[in-house]
């Protein structure tokens, strides 16, 4: 059982879409977070851009706040009945702030414009 929870964590779903959080780790003094998630579209589906859009929150008052947004990271390719993957990882590192942080990705798979699946995926907090 404990190494089943150390595994990448994964959700596949009838529908051919894979998200993963591949790699998560507290970094420098504890409180500063790593994070590595995957989305990968089967062949059989009509996918043809896969996107991860972040944003590193921290705790305050009870509350998780927003505070960095990245750029949306995004993958185009033809549909060819191959499977096709975006994957990325971020950090968030300040050693002198004292909250604690987590991150928060949203993947998407389309088609065109047309949302075909997404997922949030958050990190554990640091």
């Amino acid at each position: 059982m404990a190494l089943a929870l150390m595994l990448p964590t994964s959700t596949l779903a009838a529908t051919g879409y894979t998200f993963t959080i591949a790699n998560q780790h507290c970094i420098s003094g504890g409180h500063n977070i790593g994070f590595e998630v995957r989305l990968t579209a089967a062949g059989s589906t009509p996918a043809n851009k896969l996107t991860i859009k972040s944003t590193s929150q921290h705790l305050s008052a009870g509350k998780w706040h927003n505070f960095y947004y990245w750029k949306t990271n995004t993958a185009n390719f033809t549909a060819n009945g191959q499977p096709h993957s975006i994957d990325w990882y971020y950090d968030h590192v300040n050693n002198s702030d004292p909250h604690r942080w987590r991150i928060v990705s949203v993947l998407k798979a389309l088609h065109g414009k047309h949302l075909l699946k997404s997922k949030t995926l958050t990190s554990k907090a640091c």
